[in-house]
């Protein structure tokens, strides 16, 4: 599994794993060391580096009673690092102590048990770079377009697959939409899987981007035919208003865009012998319904103007249809002011129109290419829940110490396998020893005791642990340059 897994990631460093997030701990690993050794078989390595963090006071503050609930994930960061080395891949042999891989900081276990499925879902199905995703039956992008009302298309200039920060905490739309926009730049298997998949891991561990949403973004990224869809009108929308345009919307337009009275005051003459209060009431009566008149004659007008089916989607001249000189025809309507009501009505409805139609096409692309194909080209078997298992860890380990880090690990001897273990009895003392609260320099000891084992396992082997022509002095090269011990006279 570990070996299957380097041809993701050579090597694990700050590039590549996400910056310090809720869902996941970070782990830096000397570019020495291979990726084959990066998982949970190196546990021995992880604690001794949490051990010396902890008496930093890396984790905690200053004041250790003062120690918040925000970091409870040194004692599963083993578990969890090994989870996403086997890139979230349940074991295929699940043993009784296998446990499932749940968050510390949830406070919800079940909670994160769902979304820790979800991820592992999303996870595997990048793994496999499909050309093919099912979809769940009924989905549609518009609808979820509908919901989020108001936002922007547009590309980011510089915008990076490894974002996770933004990917994490941004809104679902502005998410969605960037990661659109990189998934179409014709992501490249061999150098964006590994990035791909931390990002659409984190989408699904948010639980606020529909799964469809996330197997969209893979299908524009794998699959070759989806890259030559039209461009994504790259615009700011508000949904609220809709995509259609009927008559009767213009003509509301036109009648909010009127005098209250005719501009000319002497439009309408009284009769002779007509009393004001009869002469006012026909003048009003009059005025209403010239104002429909004009108001219904120029709303026709505009609306003849708005494309039809099929039509390209072009803002008409208002200028021409309105113009200035309308006015001694519709002396009622101020031509100005609807001139620019009828502009942001166009621009506004068109643009939304646009974004439909290009869902539209691209619906129908997902529906008849890649829609509901084969389950061995589509997503993958849905994952039990609470079934994500982790590597088991080994009942003993060698020890390990810092001071190790500082040689070079390819000229090193190696830790001594437990089952090639020569002294056994000495093993069981050192393991005993580590969990007695003694006081004293127990550490030290233990450490002096380790190295003398060690060598007495690998007596008769060559030692080599000169780096640049120079001697190491860690306590392994003073006991293997010692003599034998010799026997009593």
């Amino acid at each position: 599994m570990t070996f299957s897994n380097t041809s993701l990631t050579f090597r694990r460093s700050g590039n590549t794993i996400p910056k310090h997030l809720t869902s996941m701990e970070t782990i830096e690993w000397d570019e020495s060391l291979s990726a084959v050794v990066q998982c949970g078989r190196f546990v021995p390595l992880v604690n001794t580096i949490l051990d010396y963090a902890r008496k930093q006071v890396l984790f905690y503050p200053s004041d250790k009673e003062t120690v918040t609930a925000e970091y409870h994930g040194e004692l599963c960061l083993w578990e969890r690092a090994d989870v996403r080395v086997a890139r979230f891949v349940s074991d295929v042999q699940p043993n009784a102590v296998d446990v499932p891989v749940i968050s510390r900081r949830c406070l919800e276990s079940q909670e994160s048990a769902d979304k820790e499925h979800n991820v592992a879902q999303v996870a595997a199905l990048v793994r496999k770079w499909p050309t093919n995703v099912n979809f769940t039956p009924g989905f549609k992008l518009w609808d979820h377009f509908q919901r989020w009302n108001s936002f922007s298309s547009e590309t980011v200039l510089g915008d990076k697959i490894d974002n996770h920060r933004f990917w994490l905490e941004g809104a679902p739309h502005d998410v969605w939409f960037r990661l659109f926009h990189l998934c179409r730049a014709d992501l490249n298997r061999d150098r964006n899987q590994y990035g791909l998949m931390v990002a659409l891991g984190i989408l699904a561990y948010r639980a606020d981007l529909d799964l469809d949403l996330i197997r969209t973004l893979l299908a524009i990224a794998t699959s070759p035919t989806l890259l030559t869809t039209s461009l994504i009108p790259e615009e700011t929308f508000n949904l609220d208003p809709g995509h259609t345009l009927n008559l009767n919307t213009v003509l509301n337009i036109t009648r909010g865009n009127c005098h209250d009275t005719h501009p000319d005051s002497s439009w309408l003459e009284r009769r002779y012998g007509e009393s004001e209060s009869a002469y006012m009431k026909r003048k009003r009566a009059g005025f209403l319904a010239a104002k429909e008149d004009q108001c219904e004659k120029l709303s026709t007008l505009i609306f003849s103007h708005w494309p039809a089916p099929g039509a390209a989607l072009t803002l008409p001249d208002m200028a021409s249809i309105l113009p200035n000189s309308s006015i001694g025809n519709y002396p009622i309507v101020k031509i100005a002011d609807l001139r620019t009501a009828a502009e942001v009505l166009f621009s506004t409805r068109l643009c939304n129109r646009r974004l439909f139609e290009w869902s539209n096409s691209l619906q129908c692309v997902l529906n008849t290419v890649l829609g509901h194909g084969l389950t061995e080209n589509g997503l993958i078997a849905l994952l039990p829940l609470h079934n994500i298992c982790v590597a088991i860890r080994p009942p003993k380990y060698v020890p390990i110490r810092l001071y190790s880090l500082l040689r070079d690990p390819e000229r090193s001897s190696p830790p001594v396998d437990v089952a090639e273990q020569s002294h056994p009895s000495l093993r069981e003392l050192m393991l005993d020893l580590e969990g007695m609260p003694i006081d004293g320099p127990k550490t030290q000891y233990l450490a002096n005791l380790s190295c003398c084992v060690d060598a007495l396992d690998r007596k008769g082997s060559e030692p080599s642990n000169s780096f640049d022509g120079q001697q190491d002095s860690g306590f392994d090269d003073i006991v293997q340059r010692a003599p034998p011990p010799s026997s009593p006279a």
